[in-house]
């Protein structure tokens, strides 16, 4: 699972309140510094806290350890780890 193709799965930087399974959700912003593992780029962006249906069960508040998981370095606010 590559880390950038986990971001792109959910992002909203209208910060307006989309919907998934017929509930509204307001997402929260998160701001996430990844380096590449080939070339150690520098990316700071904002995310939001994803939130996916799976097997008609809604999970909310995926823990980023999970959600952004990555074979390089993932530092997510003051938290950081090596994968």
């Amino acid at each position: 699972m590559k880390t950038l193709e986990v971001m792109s799965y959910r992002q909203n930087y209208s910060m307006e309140p989309y919907y998934d399974t017929g509930r509204a959700v307001m997402p929260k912003a998160q701001t996430v510094t990844t380096y590449s593992r080939n070339n150690y780029t520098k990316r700071t962006l904002e995310v939001t806290n994803i939130t996916y249906a799976r097997d008609g069960d809604v999970y909310y508040n995926q823990s980023y350890a999970e959600a952004y998981s990555s074979p390089g370095r993932c530092y997510c606010g003051n938290r950081s780890s090596r994968r």
